[in-house]
């Protein structure tokens, strides 16, 4: 009697082991591509990514969230198109600024947006 009650709980404490499930914490940040056709005109030109909150304010007073300038390499390197990578964002949406140029794109958690203009 005393082999059986110690067997079953050896094997209460065993299943009681593998039943615990860890809970997976979700993603909370994406990443964003933006590629486009490069042109010389665009050669030092600055980008800018605001997120949409911050440009549709009257008031454009805030900083970017996050800028660059235009590499003067960018057409040699890769057949004339330009890629800009922003990782590591909180899913939502942005207006990326490019010159006179800005166009909105969303970022989703866990995914890899590519924006192709």
């Amino acid at each position: 009697m005393k082999r059986l009650t110690s067997t079953l709980f050896n094997l209460l404490i065993i299943l009681t082991l593998f039943s615990c499930n860890k809970e997976e914490i979700a993603p909370q940040t994406g990443d964003l591509v933006i590629a486009f056709p490069y042109t010389a005109q665009l050669n030092g030109v600055p980008y800018y990514l605001f997120t949409e909150g911050i440009w549709t304010t009257p008031i454009r007073s805030a900083t970017p969230l996050r800028e660059g300038t235009m590499p003067s390499a960018a057409s040699a390197s890769t057949g004339g198109k330009a890629r800009i990578e922003f990782k590591n964002l909180n899913a939502g949406n942005y207006v990326f600024v490019l010159g006179s140029n800005n166009w909105s794109v969303q970022v989703t958690a866990g995914q890899n947006t590519e924006v192709f203009k």
